[in-house]
């Protein structure tokens, strides 16, 4: 990890003693940082093992001693992030990318809600790419709609692509959609064997292309101004890998405006989790968290 490249990658952790460290030693630098990926979350678990040690104001203050973010991605373990968001509205003015949406390793919670969405599209001005959750059920009837399969008559609730549609200044927009191993119109059913190996059936690929050029559609019929480049949506499903540690794949899918027409990217297999904490970054958490506890001592 360069701090002074002023792009810091926490990767799946909420390093706590790490951040105290860097806040303690090296404040300079921490408040010139310029983009940040972490994870936040509470206690340590499969997927996030090193975390904020049962204080999340920890990860708070340190992304609240930096004075302007460009970016910003965070993973997030919690129900609720009430107190995270008076940080993130800390940077709005300067927040060019904003990734927050939550792992699914255990959970099934949706971390931007239309109410939130509509404080996201008020409250960001400079924001180009964004990242965000939308529930498989949100997805399903965006798709439903597009194929003309749903009843236009019937009255719904505002979902969360409702309010960022409107955000024409907005070029990538990158949804996250977590599949249970049911079947659906994105995927089959995830079976197991006897021995509890996936069968993972490939994401139906023309589905998920369908859905992304529908929410392109979207935003360029709520704003002839509208910037939107690309539409990505990463799909995950929760397995099981060696000895039945409980674990994620993904896949991704994207629609690319290319002139008046859209190129399209994605093959429908899945991949496992990218995102694991290197050997470097380990050896520093733990380094730090064995300096706290002999100054606790």
């Amino acid at each position: 990890m360069d701090l002074g490249s002023g792009i810091i990658k926490f990767y799946g952790s909420c390093p706590g003693g790490l951040m105290k460290k860097l806040l303690r030693e090296n404040l300079d630098q921490v408040r010139k940082i310029k983009s940040l990926q972490t994870t936040y979350a509470k206690d340590a678990l499969y997927g996030c093992l090193y975390a904020c040690g049962g204080d999340l104001g920890i990860a708070n203050n340190f992304i609240g001693a930096i004075d302007s973010l460009d970016e910003l991605s965070i993973n997030n373990y919690e129900k609720d992030v009430s107190i995270l968001w008076p940080v993130i509205y800390r940077h709005a003015e300067s927040l060019k990318s904003l990734k927050l949406h939550s792992t699914p390793e255990y959970y099934d919670f949706i971390t931007v809600t239309p109410a939130i969405a509509r404080r996201v599209v008020a409250g960001f001005p400079q924001l180009t790419h964004l990242t965000v959750d939308i529930s498989a059920r949100e997805a399903e009837r965006l798709f439903e709609e597009a194929t003309g399969s749903s009843d236009r008559g019937q009255l719904r609730e505002s979902t969360t692509i409702d309010e960022l549609v409107k955000m024409d200044h907005l070029k990538e927009i990158q949804l996250a959609i977590n599949l249970d191993d049911r079947s659906s119109v994105f995927a089959g059913e995830n079976k197991y064997d006897v021995m509890g190996s996936n069968s993972f059936p490939n994401v139906n690929v023309k589905n998920t292309l369908a859905l992304a050029r529908a929410i392109f559609n979207k935003f360029r019929q709520s704003s002839v101004q509208s910037s939107l480049e690309k539409v990505g949506i990463r799909f995950s499903r929760h397995c099981f890998s060696d000895r039945f540690q409980y674990d994620i794949v993904m896949t991704t899918v994207q629609v690319i405006r290319d002139g008046p027409d859209f190129k399209t990217e994605g093959d429908g297999e899945w991949d496992w989790n990218p995102e694991r904490v290197s050997m470097g970054l380990w050896d520093q958490i733990v380094q730090a968290d064995s300096e706290i506890t002999r100054r606790a001592d």
